[in-house]
């Protein structure tokens, strides 16, 4: 095992041999169970698993993990390393690494990858001999949304326009029209003042 899990666990040795020693002293370490050390036993997640966000930008919840023992008794003071289960562009984890509180827990900020699609976070304790103590979180990235589309808009302001363009085309023809309705009618007044002098 590491000297980091010597160290770790070293306390817990010196209370629990100091306990077995006054039991042995008092009669009755032949029919006492001794708890446990305290060593981890489970990492679980505890907020952040299955969430989704945008390629390239930080989730909206950290991802939490919490350590505890075969009693189920939070382990406080434990290394926990975080990390994509693979390499993922443009994926980072803040802090790696984060010690657990009194509490047992750990959390870490994540910033999504910028490929779309799955992206797993590994956490695990990080020490050789609980290398296998782990929780994994699976996270999914989508594309940015789309905004709206206006070209149908500028279609209808051309076409308005096309169709005030027509309407005087029109009045321009009304207008001729009556000119023309105009001119013969002299015509024909003239004539018939002229047949008259003539008679």
């Amino acid at each position: 095992m590491s000297e980091g899990f010597w160290r770790w666990s070293n306390s817990r040795r010196r209370r629990r041999a100091a306990l077995a020693a006054l039991l042995v002293a008092s009669g009755c370490g032949d029919s006492i169970m001794l708890p446990g050390d305290g060593a981890p036993a489970a990492l679980t997640p505890v907020s952040g698993d299955r969430q989704r966000g945008t390629i390239g930008e930080p989730l909206g919840r950290p991802l939490v993990v919490r350590a505890t023992d075969g009693a189920g008794r939070p382990v406080a003071e434990l290394p926990i390393v975080f990390r994509f289960a693979r390499n993922v562009p443009g994926a980072a984890v803040v802090p790696d690494t984060v010690h657990t509180d009194a509490q047992g827990t750990a959390a870490a900020e994540v910033v999504l990858g910028t490929v779309p699609g799955a992206q797993a976070v590994e956490a695990r304790v990080a020490l050789p001999a609980l290398s296998r103590v782990r929780a994994r979180f699976l996270l999914t990235a989508v594309e940015p949304a789309r905004p709206p589309d206006d070209d149908g808009q500028d279609d209808g302001d051309d076409d308005g326009q096309g169709g005030e363009g027509d309407d005087d085309d029109d009045e321009g023809d009304d207008d001729e029209d009556d000119d023309r309705g105009g001119n013969g009618r002299d015509r024909e007044r003239k004539d018939k003042k002229d047949r008259r002098g003539g008679g």
